[in-house]
């Protein structure tokens, strides 16, 4: 049964490009092989390969090593971690995760090693942490972590440091003093003052707007910490049965109702909407005015993981496939049907309907937007409307009508529809697929399905 109250969000249209793997035979054994945390500096795109325990750098034409030495592979065929300060070629890590601009150069969690690394101006050294876990403030390697990832900066000195072993949110400044923020240290669930709230495994982090934004991976929750409080933004899964475990989702809607599955990279764009690597759906989700969708990225994605946003665009890593995407955002506004041009009345509407699958036209590039919309085809507008909203949802069900062959393709869409109570036949157990629907009979359909779903 759908939860009630939600709306799906109209998000910026986005268009997708992938980063070859490499630009030259002298560049192709540079490439990335398990992307995480990425940033976008000075020009450049810096990835964590937390495969290959190295700092990659993208110039626009090729990769190359910015950090970190690849060592000989375990039994198992994986790269070995390791753990050297100096010169930055030279440099050893274990399993980077994540990255972060800070001070004069560059932050980077150091997961295998339980540290967080620096690197400016050539060298890598130890920022914070002992090198063995534990839970310990202080200054530099009297400090202790355990598995630490997401880093996020604010811009005044002061790194934020997702901990996820230890379920807190941990503070180094740019003195070098590390503080726990946010988190007691026990695993759970809990909104408060920050050093009261409950974490279960925080990823990923973004400062934005006097906000850190927290990916609560283990709670499958997106929270943020403002002025000493933490708040959960978005996310209401459910438990497993008989366990505390929170389960995983895919639900659309509003923040109130929507899920997440293992929620890890997380950005904001210019406009304040929030983008989640929501790697156990492999997608990448979008929050805003009240409610989260899906963006349509163009491309399949196995395992997105990292995520940064600079200058109109977002960067996402896709670890399983060893990729590193840009996305450019922005509204699209052209018509991907040729009978729709610019200036028609209907253009925007079409364009949002099409963008969500709601609309997939008659081939040939047309819509017909002047045809007559059959019964069949409004069961199919209603199932594809739904599956924008609930993206998990399976259209099929078990009504049937005499004049609706099993085969056809409206057959699932009519058959789900009548089964939850959006459409109804027209007697004599028929459904009339191809008379043209009413503006009555459309306004019905319409009505139920909002019944259905919990809006009315």
């Amino acid at each position: 049964m759908k939860k009630k109250l939600f709306a799906w969000l109209t998000a910026a249209a986005l268009l997708l490009a992938v980063l070859p793997a490499a630009a030259s035979a002298a560049d192709a054994a540079v490439k990335p092989s398990g992307p995480s945390g990425v940033i976008y500096s000075g020009g450049a795109l810096l990835v964590c390969d937390a495969r290959a325990n190295t700092i990659l750098s993208w110039d626009g034409a090729s990769w190359t090593v910015a950090a970190g030495k690849t060592l000989a592979n375990d039994q198992f065929g994986e790269p070995v971690g390791g753990y050297i300060d100096g010169d930055a070629a030279s440099a050893q890590f274990d399993g980077p995760d994540s990255i972060a601009v800070w001070l004069d150069g560059y932050a980077v969690s150091d997961t295998g090693n339980n540290v967080v690394r620096y690197s400016a101006g050539g060298k890598v050294r130890t920022l914070c942490g002992s090198g063995s876990a534990g839970l310990a403030n202080g200054y530099g390697s009297s400090a202790a972590f355990r598995g630490p990832t997401g880093l996020a900066s604010d811009g005044k000195g002061n790194l934020y440091i997702a901990d996820t072993g230890n379920n807190v949110i941990r503070c180094i400044n740019k003195s070098g003093t590390v503080t726990t923020y946010a988190g007691t240290g026990a695993a759970g669930y809990a909104d408060g003052t920050a050093l009261s709230a409950r974490f279960n495994g925080p990823t990923g982090l973004c400062w934005y707007n006097g906000a850190l934004y927290v990916s609560d991976t283990g709670n499958q929750r997106i929270r943020v910490i403002k002025d000493g409080a933490v708040t959960t933004l978005a996310g209401a899964p459910t438990t497993y049965e008989d366990s505390s475990v929170w389960a995983g989702g895919y639900i659309n809607g509003k923040i109130s109702i929507a899920r997440f599955s293992d929620p890890i990279g997380i950005a904001v764009g210019d406009d304040g909407t929030v983008y989640v690597a929501d790697s156990g759906n492999a997608a990448i989700r979008a929050i805003a005015n009240g409610a989260v969708s899906t963006a349509d990225i163009g491309a399949p994605l196995l395992n997105p993981r990292g995520l940064a946003f600079s200058g109109g665009k977002l960067f996402v890593t896709d670890s399983f496939a060893g990729t590193v995407m840009t996305i450019v955002l922005g509204s699209k506004t052209a018509s991907k049907f040729k009978d729709v041009p610019d200036g028609l009345w209907s253009h925007d509407a079409v364009v949002w309907a099409a963008d969500r699958g709601i609309f997939s036209g008659v081939g040939g590039g047309l819509l017909d937007p002047d045809g007559t919309m059959t019964r069949g085809m409004f069961a199919t507008v209603l199932g594809k409307l739904d599956l924008s909203v609930f993206p998990s949802e399976i259209i099929n069900g078990s009504a049937s009508f005499s004049d609706v062959a099993s085969k056809a393709w409206y057959a699932n869409s009519v058959a789900w529809a009548a089964s939850n109570g959006v459409v109804s036949g027209v007697g004599g157990g028929l459904f009339a697929p191809g008379s043209a629907v009413t503006r009555e009979q459309a306004a019905v359909m319409l009505h139920s399905w909002c019944s259905w779903v919990g809006l009315t």
